[in-house]
């Protein structure tokens, strides 16, 4: 696995610099990012396949469009307390698949357009997450917390929602529901 977390990678990743070079999208495919401040930084159209950022700090984070596929970034079951702060990311049109978001706080993170096929999201806090047109079959949704949430147009065929909370959701034909899309 590379490891990233050096003073200079991630002062340039934190500043956008990696994505806006001539040398094409920025490679981090496997990277070694846990607990690294990439607080603000700009994964536009990166590939971060396989990638660890457990523990890391990511708030307002851009990964629109960035391949995810595989990358890490679930938190330790203990209590809902310890959960991985992930709220607020901007996921649009990711490639999410096989990412393990289990135990974390995705409170207002925006999915939508992304693939989130085989996607681990078990015990999630996805209140008020958008996966509007999201393809997320074959999803674990299990105990998820997904109240407010919108699945509008989303494609949630053999995803799995036993032990969800919802509430105030909105499902892919539109309708909103308190009991399950």
């Amino acid at each position: 696995m590379k490891s990233f977390r050096d003073d200079t990678v991630v002062s340039a990743v934190r500043n956008g610099t990696p994505t806006g070079s001539t040398a094409g999208p920025l490679d981090l495919s496997d990277a070694n990012l846990r607990g690294a401040d990439l607080r603000g930084a700009d994964f536009r159209g990166a590939d971060l396949r396989g990638a660890d950022f457990r523990g890391a700090k990511l708030h307002h984070t851009d990964f629109r469009g960035a391949n995810l596929k595989g990358a890490k970034f679930h938190a330790a079951p203990t209590t809902r307390a310890s959960r991985a702060d992930y709220s607020g990311q901007n996921y649009s049109g990711a490639n999410l698949s096989y990412v393990d978001f289990r135990y974390a706080n995705l409170t207002g993170t925006n999915f939508t357009g992304a693939n989130l096929y085989l996607a681990n999201l078990f015990h999630a806090n996805a209140t008020s997450a958008n996966f509007t047109n999201a393809g997320a079959t074959w999803a674990d949704f299990e105990s998820a917390t997904l109240t407010s949430a919108t699945f509008k147009g989303a494609n949630l065929a053999n995803a799995m929602f036993t032990g969800a909370i919802w509430g105030s959701t909105t499902c892919p034909n539109g309708t909103v529901t308190s009991t399950g899309c």
